[in-house]
């Protein structure tokens, strides 16, 4: 049985750890999965272990087990995930005198990732250093491996294996949509325009919610759903300081969730305001739950939807407004139709069996060579 060690940023809500837990559920009993975090709660822990795969927090006691496997089982993967994984993957490589077959995963834009701060700029800098050591590179888009390039990265394997999702979990499920709705005291024949992620700069929730206000304002249909981590109405009153008390009660503020499949079922219209992504799992999610989407024209696979993905440049908010409105002047029927489409394409272009597969050949090739 092979040794499958993922070193992880964190193991919290977010699309690289999502998908990290997609990997692990997937996998066959070839091998035995560790996956060691860095920082956070360890929101998914319970689900991870459930699979039978052994989770720690980084610590001495963690750390001193992984050197002794390591040096047990040297034909171990080290998987790194995350720039702070991948650093950690990296650390055990080199404290273990090269036992494990180093790998790296990146999941973010370089280009993002320095501007937004000095130590992230010198972490970036520091890992482009050491890139020549893992025996393959993997980055989640041919754009995200270009900016690598450009900073400096450098590697005989570097290989670009898409973010996928399990579509069948992301079927629109119109009972979850019925019961949610009743929950939040939203009418029935409510447009619900909504998004998902944490609250962070790159999320640019400013432009979201500016929008937002806007629109609410102009469409008394029109409910507004948020589902993330450290969003809070208080961050946001110089954008929704003209709103009624009314108006505001039709903005559903839902936390950090784990049920998205079901939210989503829930949006008519998806909204991502990100300045920067790399993949951006989440609008994957929306597209196969067959919700209508907005998004920045960040976006690299906007082309592959052109009916249910509308971009905008990223901070305008008054064109983040036409583009939402193009789909709420549309009947329901209209945005179904949109929807049932997109939801094909994601199957198509982005299952989880693909991604999965092609990790799986990757870490083959790797055990196989010297």
């Amino acid at each position: 049985m092979t040794h499958l060690i993922f070193c992880s940023t964190s193991i919290d809500c977010g699309g690289a750890e999502s998908l990290l837990l997609n990997l692990v559920k997937e996998l066959d009993n070839k091998y035995k999965i560790i996956i060691i975090y860095i920082i956070g709660k360890g929101t998914y822990k319970t689900e991870l272990k459930s699979t039978g795969a052994e989770v720690f927090k980084l610590n001495p006691i963690s750390l001193f087990r992984t050197i002794k496997l390591l040096y047990k089982n040297p034909d171990t993967i080290l998987q790194g995930w995350m720039y702070h994984g991948n650093l950690l993957a990296t650390f055990l490589y080199l404290l273990t005198l090269g036992r494990g077959k180093l790998l790296w995963t990146v999941h973010h834009s370089a280009e993002n990732y320095v501007h937004e701060s000095l130590k992230h700029f010198l972490i970036l800098k520091f890992t482009a250093l050491l890139s020549r050591l893992p025996k393959a590179i993997v980055f989640v888009s041919e754009f995200i491996k270009k900016e690598h390039i450009s900073y400096g990265y450098k590697n005989n394997h570097m290989q670009v294996i898409y973010n996928g999702i399990d579509t069948s979990l992301f079927k629109r499920n119109e009972e979850a949509a019925k019961k949610l709705i009743y929950s939040l005291n939203i009418p029935s024949e409510a447009v619900i325009m909504g998004t998902v992620g944490r609250n962070h700069p790159v999320k640019d929730y400013r432009t979201f919610f500016r929008s937002s206000s806007l629109l609410i304002k102009k469409h008394p249909n029109l409910h507004i759903l948020v589902a993330g981590r450290d969003v809070n109405l208080s961050q946001f009153s110089n954008e929704l300081r003209d709103l009624t008390s009314e108006q505001l009660n039709r903005i559903h503020l839902l936390g950090e969730r784990k049920d998205i499949p079901e939210i989503l079922s829930l949006i008519d219209i998806f909204v991502l305001t990100s300045i920067s992504e790399s993949f951006s799992i989440s609008l994957i999610e929306a597209l196969a739950a067959g919700c209508c989407c907005v998004t920045t024209n960040v976006i690299f696979y906007y082309n592959l939807f052109p009916e249910a993905l509308t971009v905008f440049p990223p901070y305008n908010y008054q064109s983040l407004v036409k583009c939402v409105e193009k789909y709420i002047y549309m009947s329901q029927e209209q945005r179904n139709k949109i929807g049932k489409e997109a939801s094909l394409l994601v199957e198509q272009y982005f299952p989880l069996s693909k991604t999965i597969n092609n990790y799986r050949e990757l870490w083959d090739s790797v055990q196989l060579s010297n």
